[in-house]
């Protein structure tokens, strides 16, 4: 469901609930980025795509990021 809603969801919007980060991007982000480049189950459209990566282009993404793979 999550899927369905950031593809389709052309909003002029940075993140899920507005214009600030939140949990929900924590959550949504974070799932979608484990599906597209983890599990490689998830077909990222361009819009989604780009919210994934203002998701992981985040500092504390990649610090958390770089723990999990040492």
């Amino acid at each position: 469901v999550a899927v369905t809603g950031v593809q389709t969801c052309a909003l002029p919007i940075s993140w899920i609930l507005g214009e600030k980060f939140s949990a929900a991007d924590v959550l949504i982000g974070g799932d979608l980025h484990f599906g597209s480049e983890g599990m490689k189950i998830v077909t990222l459209k361009p819009a989604s795509a780009a919210y994934v990566r203002r998701c992981t282009e985040r500092p504390a993404f990649k610090r958390a990021w770089a723990q999990n793979q040492n």
